[in-house]
C-alpha cells in the first residue's frame, strides 16, 4: 500500500492505516477459514450414516412385502381384465365373420378327445383334477337334422383334440389341416354341451322351451377358419386363467363360443349365442370377468 493510499484511508476513516489494513486482512482470513469449514461439513455429510441406511432398507423391505403379498391378486385382476376384453373382441370377430360372409366360422375345437370323452387337458376344478370347467361341460350328441342346421349357418365340422399331446397343449392339441369331424355325417355328431342353467347364467340365453334346445360349446383354436393370415383374426387368442398354476403349456387355455340348436319350431334353427373363457371352475363371460375383477 503506497503513501497515497495510506493518506486517503486515514482521511476517510479517521483511523491509522496500519490498523485498518490489519482488520481487512483478518476479515479475509476469517472468510477463507469459514468457507473451508463449510466445505468440510458438506463433504462430511455427502454420504448416508449407517442408521440412515438401515432405515432406508427397512422401508424398502416393508414396501416389497406389501407388493409381494398382493402379487397373486394383481395377477388375477390382470387376467380378469384381459379376459373381459378378449371375450368381447372374440364375439365381435365371430359376428363380423357372419356379416361379411353370411356364414359363421367352422373348424372349432370340439373339446372332446373321443366321441364320449372330454379332453383331459381342459382346466380342472380347484378341488378335483378329474372334473373340468366346474363340471359344466358334458359330452353329447346331436341328430342329423340338428347337424344340418349347423351346416346351414356355416359350421360344417369340428376338430377333436389329440389326447397324447402333453406339452404346449394349447397350441398343439388341435392344428390346421388335421382330420375334421363333419356335422353333415350322422356318424360324427359328437359335441360338447351345457345345460339350460349354465346357458342362461353365462350367456343369458333364452331358456324357454329348454327341453327342445341344445347349447353347444366349442373352443376357438388355430384350426378354426376364423383364424389365419387372410381370416378375421390373425391368431387364436390364448386365455391366461385366474389360476396361475394352470398355464397354457400344460392345459387347454383357449376361449369358447356357444351355439344354440333350437328344435322347438317346425324348422330346426341354429344360432350363435356368445363367447366365454374356460376356467377351472366354469365358463365366464364378460359380466363375470368384470365382477370378479372388482371382487378380487
Amino acid at each position: 500500500m503506497d503513501s497515497y493510499d495510506v493518506t486517503h484511508l486515514e482521511r476517510w476513516f479517521g483511523l491509522p492505516a496500519e490498523w485498518l489494513g490489519e482488520r481487512l486482512l483478518s476479515g479475509v482470513k476469517y472468510k477463507k477459514t469459514r468457507m473451508k469449514t463449510l466445505r468440510n461439513q458438506v463433504s462430511a455429510r455427502s454420504g448416508l450414516t449407517l442408521i440412515e441406511l438401515v432405515v432406508v432398507l427397512a422401508v424398502l423391505v416393508a414396501l416389497a412385502g406389501l407388493i409381494i403379498g398382493n402379487f397373486p391378486g394383481i395377477i388375477r385382476k390382470a387376467s380378469r381384465s384381459s379376459g373381459a376384453t378378449s371375450v368381447q373382441d372374440l364375439s365381435r370377430a365371430v359376428q363380423y365373420s357372419y356379416t361379411t360372409t353370411l356364414k359363421y366360422p367352422t373348424g372349432f375345437d370340439s373339446l372332446l378327445e373321443t366321441a364320449t370323452t372330454l379332453y383331459n387337458k381342459l382346466p380342472p376344478t380347484s378341488t378335483n383334477a378329474g372334473i373340468y370347467a366346474g363340471a359344466q361341460l358334458t359330452p353329447g350328441t346331436i341328430s342329423a337334422p340338428e347337424g344340418a342346421a349347423l351346416v346351414k349357418i356355416g359350421l360344417t365340422n369340428s376338430l377333436r383334440h389329440t389326447a397324447a399331446v402333453s406339452t404346449d397343449v394349447t397350441w398343439t392339441s388341435t392344428l390346421p389341416g388335421q382330420t375334421a369331424y363333419s356335422f353333415d355325417n350322422a356318424a360324427n355328431l359328437s359335441v360338447t354341451t351345457i345345460n339350460s342353467t349354465v346357458a342362461y347364467s353365462v350367456f343369458k340365453a333364452d331358456t324357454n322351451n329348454f327341453s327342445a334346445k341344445k347349447w353347444l360349446i366349442f373352443g376357438v383354436g388355430a384350426g378354426c377358419s376364423l383364424v389365419g393370415p387372410n381370416a378375421t383374426i390373425l391368431e387364436a387368442p390364448v386365455h391366461y386363467g385366474a389360476d396361475a398354476s394352470q398355464n397354457p403349456k400344460d392345459y387347454y387355455q383357449r376361449y369358447a363360443v356357444c351355439f344354440e340348436v333350437d328344435s322347438s319350431g317346425s324348422t330346426i334353427i341354429a344360432r350363435y349365442i356368445g363367447a366365454a373363457a374356460i376356467e377351472g371352475d366354469g365358463l365366464t363371460a364378460t359380466d363375470v370377468n368384470v365382477k370378479e375383477y372388482w371382487k378380487n
